[in-house]
This record gives C-alpha cells, sequence and structure tokens, in this order.
C-alpha cells in the first residue's frame, strides 16, 4: 500500500548525524538481506563504517561511509 511504502523510506544525507546500527535494522524490516558482499537489488552489507546498500530503485549499489554516527560520504558505485 502506498502508507506501507511511505513507512519503509529511508531518507539519508552527508553531514548528518544517522545511527548506523539503526539503519541496519531499518534496512533489515522493510526486506533487505545482510550479505559479505552486494550482488542483487535487495542485498546489502557492512563492513566496519561502510555500508553498501543495492537499493531497489537504482542499477548500481550505493555506499554510505560512516565515520561514528555521522554520514561522511553516500555515492554509487559499480559491482
Amino acid at each position: 500500500s502506498k502508507n506501507n511504502f511511505a513507512n519503509s523510506l529511508i531518507t539519508l544525507n552527508s553531514n548528518k548525524t544517522y545511527n548506523q546500527k539503526q539503519l541496519i535494522q531499518n534496512l533489515i524490516n522493510i526486506g533487505y538481506h545482510r550479505v559479505d558482499t552486494v550482488q542483487t537489488v535487495g542485498d546489502f552489507s557492512v563492513r566496519g563504517d561502510i555500508v553498501d546498500v543495492f537499493n531497489f530503485c537504482d542499477e548500481v549499489p550505493t555506499r554510505i561511509d560512516f565515520f561514528d554516527d555521522e554520514i561522511e560520504n553516500i555515492y554509487q558505485f559499480s559491482v
């Protein structure tokens, strides 16, 4: 439903504070699968301060670089 879709959106911005553990839990709650290395849509992986997410709406995954609870960079990369 539209309501479920709206509740599943996660908005992140560089240089903003966002709890990495909360992000991981939110990804799990909306149906993403934790893997060692992202390969397909719906995957996410965590390596230290880096979270890779293969979004359902994108053709390539997105990398989120954290420093503590601050997001330093967000960018897309090729698998």
